[in-house]
């Protein structure tokens, strides 16, 4: 993985940070994990192979699959910064032992280090998150002996692993860490070198062909094994792949289909798109491709992690290679929204992907599990004590990584089949539904005649009951108990949930598919999609989604009675907003979610009243700067990013971020009235002159605005005096000009709803809201809307 090539860098302060942060983690002590049955062992029908961009079931015909777990670091092949050794890399391990102690001691000691890594709970730890595969990372070393031959065990461990994945529903990713010479030269891959040990080196390269025949020839036919991936990182050390690489991994891809014509191979890029040539270059079919990404660059910020992996979205779209994107190793570090974040876009992108890893040595962000046994001299321990320490290292002596454990588990897919239904999952009774998205408890509000929505703290009665029947056809059918009538998936009304139908058809029909331990997609018959609690209607349940992509389809069912151990958060799925300590979005950040936040709160998140000087505003977010603390004293109110607050950053002492509603007006001629003085807004003499609230009504042209609503959210407005856009004249006293051909900065408004008749108007160019001075001229001069004079009508002119 990338963590060594970061380190040659000469970047280990940085690391020495994400480590430290890493030591303020609460770590959650190991309880026996619950053994997690497979509904059945993986079969032919779950055969994987790529369609386009998917990957599908049943040899690419099938249901589609999403690849999305961890990797087995650490396990095949020992990485100091991760593991209980003091070796520089797998190859000088190995050959220390054999040196002090033989062969045969040698095999014996890494075989108790083997045995005790990873168990059979481990895998029962992987199916209970819910993960569909498991990335195995292994080297030549593991198959072969010290002359370079097949081992009489060769098989052994990864039958072992492939076998206990299947019997769990997982596939198998089996990753070619290590190659014969090593194609990097990096301590990851099993030996430190120049890295020009394998494309250069024609014995290497023969070797490394023969062992994928190997490999493909003894897992030809297996439908656990969901990819071979070929070669990881195979850039000289860590630098980007070219047709040196690409060359060689036709020759890989050759030889396995000459064994192997069915499973998928993988090839890495592995930093960005265009280190892989196009699949037709080569004529590769059935294959994925692969990136690692690690945002060194962004240890701390959620919102520049947010944008470097928007720009690998972006980078993966323009080279439109046509095949599926995994990525095979990822962290966001100590960052909890930039895992949500991340999660959720490959989930939504419909990309396949695997952590950098289960488990690691000490509390750190990079393992689900983290774990502390004694650290192995490999030249100066005994053999008893290093077999005695190597004991030692299974998870049943470590503890979860709580924070990254549960975040990555509410995106994982689950590792049972999405097409089964419910085959009895739940009995008959009262239940009520959570939202693993929000923690929300679902509720038919208003006695059942709103639609469903998860939005509640608790189930408290009859509106967050719901009465689950078995149908005979292996559906579910719930009534509420509000109104004792059956949910309905409301197809032609946006596909909305609501208690609404006196007997059971097609749309009250609903198949449970079993996602995790106690947590289920619900699958409406009537159109075949996913149940999502969509956070951006604040939870509301809509039939409207193609797969299982995250927390968004996942619920917890729970008897009426019992608790679902989760928690209601009304913030969740939010953004929130980036307080940047420099002008232009510079410097370090902090992300806020909606709240209030006093001096102290400040603090606490790491803001002084000094460290504010730009702001990253969402869309629909209210941002109040006070200049006292306990929310008093001058205000300055933004709508949109700010990239410089003037001499408000040295002033800041309370913040509020809310959520506010803008103004929903259709395209059309429109007047303005103020509420200050109750006169129509003009464009006088033609709209030369600037707007003024003087005219007692919208009598022609010079009265008429044309409202024109931009992609943004923003709003435009053309005078009909003129057709000229009104535009924010900010180095003309701010007033307020019909001026304008086209519709820049300048000429675009926020309307914010102040009641349901009244709006402010907040200008975009400096962040300012519009009001009528005593002479009735608008200027854009406001920093809040403090009364009448910032407000206005806004009626419709037929």
């Amino acid at each position: 993985m990338k963590k060594k090539h970061f380190l040659t860098k000469g970047l280990s302060a940085l690391l020495s940070l994400t480590i430290t942060v890493g030591l303020l983690f609460t770590g959650t002590a190991l309880s026996p994990t619950p053994t997690v049955k497979a509904s059945v062992s993986l079969t032919s029908a779950d055969f994987l192979k790529t369609n386009k961009t998917s990957i599908k079931k049943n040899y690419g015909n099938g249901d589609s699959v999403y690849l999305r777990g961890t990797n087995a670091g650490g396990w095949l092949v020992q990485e100091h910064w991760m593991n209980p050794t003091n070796a520089s890399d797998q190859k000088t391990m190995m050959n220390t032992l054999k040196n002090r102690f033989g062969t045969t001691v040698r095999d014996e000691l890494i075989a108790v280090y083997e045995d005790n890594y990873w168990t059979e709970q481990d895998f029962d730890n992987c199916a209970a998150m819910g993960m569909s595969v498991i990335r195995l990372p292994f080297t030549y070393m593991n198959l072969c002996d010290d002359n370079g031959n097949l081992k009489s065990n060769a098989w052994n461990r990864l039958d072992w692993f492939v076998n206990n994945c299947s019997q769990r529903g997982i596939y198998v990713i089996l990753d070619l860490h290590g190659a014969f010479g090593s194609q990097n030269g990096m301590d990851h891959s099993g030996e430190i070198n120049d890295g020009k040990q394998l494309y250069w080196n024609q014995t290497n390269r023969s070797k490394t062909l023969w062992l994928w025949e190997k490999i493909a020839e003894h897992f030809n036919g297996n439908p656990a094994i969901a990819a071979y991936d070929i070669l990881n990182e195979p850039g000289v050390k860590a630098a980007a792949t070219t047709s040196v690489q690409w060359d060689f991994y036709n020759e890989i891809y050759n030889t396995i289909r000459s064994k192997d014509s069915d499973h998928i191979i993988i090839m890495e890029s592995c930093w960005d798109a265009n280190d892989l040539p196009h699949p037709s270059t080569y004529g590769w079919s059935n294959v994925a491709y692969e990136y690692h990404y690690y945002p060194w660059d962004h240890v701390t910020s959620a919102s520049g992690q947010a944008s470097y992996t928007a720009s690998k979205v972006n980078d993966i779209a323009n080279h439109n290679y046509g095949v599926p994107t995994f990525v095979g190793e990822f962290t966001c570090f100590d960052v909890e929204d930039a895992w949500k974040n991340t999660m959720s876009t490959y989930n939504k992108q419909g990309w396949h992907w695997t952590t950098w890893t289960y488990k690691v040595t000490g509390n750190s962000s990079w393992g689900i599990y983290n774990h502390s046994p004694s650290t192995v001299d490999i030249y100066n321990d005994s053999a008893a004590t290093i077999r005695q320490k190597w004991s030692t290292v299974g998870t049943n002596n470590a503890w979860v990584n709580t924070k990254i454990y549960n975040v990555i588990k509410s995106y994982l897919p689950g590792t049972i089949d999405s097409g089964n239904p419910s085959g009895g999952l739940l009995t008959d009774g009262e239940y009520y539904i959570t939202s693993i998205a929000n923690g929300g408890v679902v509720c038919a509000e208003n006695s059942g005649s709103d639609p469903l929505i998860a939005n509640r703290e608790s189930c408290s009665g009859a509106w967050e009951t719901l009465i689950l029947q078995n149908n005979s056809d292996g559906t579910v059918s719930f009534k509420s108990a509000a109104n004792n009538k059956y949910v309905c998936a409301v197809i032609d009304e946006e596909n909305q949930l609501l208690a609404r139908s006196q007997s059971i058809g097609t749309w009250e029909k609903f198949k449970l598919v079993s996602i995790a331990t106690g947590e289920y997609a619900i699958q409406a018959v009537a159109n075949n999609k996913y149940i999502q609690s969509d956070l951006n209607k604040q939870g509301k349940l809509t039939a409207t989604s193609s797969s299982v992509a995250g927390a968004w389809e996942a619920f917890k069912i729970t008897r009426v009675g019992s608790s679902s151990d989760l928690t209601y958060d009304p913030n969740a799925g939010e953004t929130g907003a980036d307080f940047y300590i420099d002008a232009n979005y510079s410097g370090h950040s902090t992300n806020l979610k909606p709240g209030k936040y006093n001096y102290n709160d400040m603090v606490s998140k790491g803001i002084t009243n000094d460290s504010i000087s730009s702001v990253k505003v969402p869309k629909g977010y209210k941002i109040t700067l006070y200049n006292d603390a306990d929310f008093k004293g001058s205000k300055k109110v933004l709508l949109s990013d700010a990239s410089s607050l003037g001499d408000f950053n040295d002033k800041t002492s309370a913040i509020v971020i809310e959520k506010i509603t803008y103004a929903t007006l259709g395209n059309g001629d429109y007047c303005i009235t103020s509420i200050q003085n109750g006169k129509v807004v003009c464009a006088e003499n033609n709209g030369s002159n600037p707007l003024v609230a003087n005219r007692d009504s919208c009598s022609g042209a010079w009265e008429t605005l044309y409202i024109e609503n931009n992609s943004d959210g923003t709003v435009s407005f053309k005078s009909r005096a003129n057709g000229k856009y009104v535009c924010a004249v900010i180095d003309e006293d701010n007033q307020l000009l019909p001026r304008s051909s086209t519709i820049g900065t300048w000429e675009k408004f926020y309307l914010e709803k102040i009641t349901d008749t009244q709006y402010a108007i907040y200008s975009v160019a400096n962040c300012k809201y519009v009001q009528i001075n005593q002479n009735s001229k608008l200027h854009a001069i406001s920093e809040t809307v403090a009364g009448a004079w910032e407000a206005f009508l806004v009626t419709s002119v037929n």
